[in-house]
This record gives structure tokens, C-alpha cells and sequence, in this order.
């Protein structure tokens, strides 16, 4: 299989995701020639990058087994320009992915309703529903399950 020839050749995906759930789906889509945007905050990126101690950085084996086949872009999302950013490349999307807290993608106006003018698939994972504690926080895949 060729990069021109791979079942998702030509999909770009544009990925907020982090930890495992997310990035494990992501990757997938990657494997099979999407190409994947992994948008991460400037300072630390994805949490997985640093919540393992490892003398190797954040490159450890833990972040990169789950990450492979995509491209990063550090953005910040708190600011109008990162927002920016992320919107001209949204509406260059054909699949968005976020395991953010219910609400967060909204709250930073990137919600279904932040990708004006393109069509794509809005995926969301998150281990609790928008009628659950907000505050509580979830992304591995035993409390994914709760």
C-alpha cells in the first residue's frame, strides 16, 4: 500500500484529542493514510507527553505508540489568533476529533457550530455525558467505561 493508493488517502482529520481513546482512534485513521492534525497547547502539549516521567522527553515510548502517522501543531485555543488557526484548517477537515470535558470545545468556540462552511464528522468521546459533573475528569479507558 502506497501513501496514494492507502483507503483514507486524501482525508485530513484534525485531531484535539489526547491521552489514549482519541489518540488510539486517530492513529488508526493515520495507519490507513488519513492525514491527521494533532493540535496541541503550546506549552506541554498532549498530556501523555509528560504525565509518564522519562528521561527520554516527550517523545517517551508511551506518547509515541499511540501517535504515529500524524502531525502536530502546537496552538493555543484560549487565544482569537489559535482560534483562527484552527478554523482555517477545520474547514479543510473531513473528520474532527475531540475527548475534551463536555462543553469545552463549545466554551472555546470550536463546537459543531465553529466549523462554518465544510462538512465533516464530528467525533466526541468523553467518559461522562453533558448532564454529568462537568468538573470530573476522565480519558483512560477503564473510566471511559463508567
Amino acid at each position: 500500500m502506497t501513501e496514494e493508493t492507502a483507503p483514507l488517502a486524501g482525508v485530513r482529520v484534525l485531531d484535539f484529542s489526547q491521552i489514549m481513546q482519541g489518540p488510539a482512534a486517530t492513529q488508526v485513521l493515520g495507519d490507513f493514510g488519513a492525514d491527521v492534525i494533532k493540535v496541541e497547547r503550546p506549552k506541554g502539549g498532549d498530556i501523555f507527553r509528560w504525565s509518564i516521567d522519562d528521561p527520554a522527553g516527550p517523545d517517551h515510548p508511551a506518547f509515541v505508540s499511540l501517535n504515529r502517522n500524524k502531525r502536530s501543531l502546537a496552538v493555543d485555543l484560549g487565544s482569537e489568533q489559535g482560534r483562527e488557526i484552527v478554523g482555517k484548517l477545520a474547514r479543510t477537515a473531513d473528520v474532527v476529533v475531540s475527548n475534551f470535558r463536555p462543553g469545552v470545545m463549545e466554551r472555546l468556540g470550536l463546537g459543531p457550530l465553529g466549523y462554518v462552511g465544510t462538512d465533516y464528522v464530528l467525533c466526541i468521546w468523553s467518559a461522562f455525558e453533558p448532564h454529568d459533573v462537568e468538573s470530573l475528569f476522565s480519558e483512560d479507558i477503564l473510566g471511559d467505561e463508567m
